[in-house]
């Protein structure tokens, strides 16, 4: 409630009064009664002999003996330095070294230059990890010194290894009399070689040369074979081969079978076509008693009677009131009609 001077009013009833003065001095005590322009002669303000006022504005000219319970000296001046930091001294960053950190990529790692791979001809080498070690192993006659203080390592052969290539022999050797070490072409002449009309002029192990022209009149075909008397020649002038007349084994091909064979009942040696008639379907074949086309068989029954199993049957029977004949497939059954038949069957296929 906020102090009212009007209350209590004049034509108020005596009974109203005292309750309308106590909330007039509750209103005093507790409530704003005016808005004064100064306190004790001051004004309010930000400035130096002003009352301050809180509204996050400076208010200049204060003598705060603490602050968050700690003295002034426990708090920077208005105006100071700070010592540059070091490797060894914490401090501020110097704008040098802040242009050096703008320059570091996010997520930048140490030896981001390193490899993580190394290609051995067709087997490549993979890091297990980011700081990975390759060990290098010496193979047979090869060396290796390390050198930590200049970060290098020398390989060298150790001892004598033939390759498997080179492109000049350690040592020249000769070829009939003419050095050679392989860095060059050379021409090797033989040391000597009948004239290319000579009848003469043998081939040797060291000289090149031609066969012997023999004037010898070979022989013709005999029934052993005869390497001749002439020796020290390539061909023998007098020598002579077989006259073959079998040969045992199979040839690759002939005009003509050695023995002539029947195809049906037509002769064949291979040296001419021939015809093999067809097979005559329209004679009954030859009655027998063994099974097979041609067999007879006597049936007595006394209803009906069933053909034996296995191709093509004609039958006849006879009963004492009737009879029949027909053509039926092998294990069929013939109706007699219960006249107690006797019967014939004829195997035709």
């Amino acid at each position: 409630m906020a102090y009212d001077p009007l209350l209590p009013a004049d034509e108020s009833f005596v009974a109203n009064g005292p309750g309308e003065i106590r909330a007039n001095q509750e209103a005093l005590k507790d409530g704003q009664i005016v808005d004064a322009g100064k306190l004790s002669g001051l004004s309010v303000g930000h400035n130096e002999g002003n009352l301050p006022v809180s509204d996050r504005q400076v208010n200049l000219g204060l003598n705060a003996d603490m602050v968050d319970g700690k003295h002034s000296s426990a708090f920077a001046a208005n105006v100071h330095d700070h010592a540059v930091a070091t490797v060894d001294t914490a401090g501020f960053m110097s704008a040098t070294d802040k242009v050096k950190l703008n320059e570091v990529a996010a997520g930048a790692e140490v030896n981001q230059n390193a490899f993580s791979e190394v290609a051995v001809g067709s087997t490549t080498i993979v890091a297990d990890n980011k700081q990975d070690t390759l060990t290098l192993a010496a193979g047979n006659g090869i060396a290796l010194t390390p050198d930590s203080t200049n970060d290098k390592v020398t390989i060298a052969i150790n001892g004598s290894y033939n390759a498997p290539t080179a492109d000049k022999l350690k040592t020249p050797r000769t070829i009939n009399g003419v050095a050679f070490d392989g860095s060059q072409n050379i021409t090797v002449n033989p040391p000597s070689h009948a004239v290319n009309n000579s009848t003469y002029g043998l081939a040797s192990a060291s000289v090149y040369g031609h066969a012997m022209a023999s004037s010898t009149t070979p022989k013709p075909p005999a029934a052993t074979a005869n390497v001749g008397s002439e020796t020290s020649k390539f061909a023998r002038g007098d020598h002579a081969h077989p006259l073959q007349t079998s040969v045992s084994g199979n040839a690759g091909s002939a005009t003509k079978l050695a023995t002539a064979r029947t195809i049906n009942g037509v002769a064949f040696d291979g040296t001419k076509n021939i015809s093999i008639p067809a097979t005559d379907n329209t004679k009954a074949p030859k009655p027998q008693a063994a099974a097979g086309v041609g067999q007879w068989v006597y049936i007595q029954a006394t209803n009906s009677f069933s053909l034996p199993s296995g191709g093509t049957w004609a039958y006849y029977w006879r009963g004492v009131n009737n009879g029949g004949a027909g053509v039926a497939a092998g294990g069929a059954t013939i109706s007699a009609q219960g006249s107690s038949p006797h019967a014939f069957a004829w195997r035709v296929e």
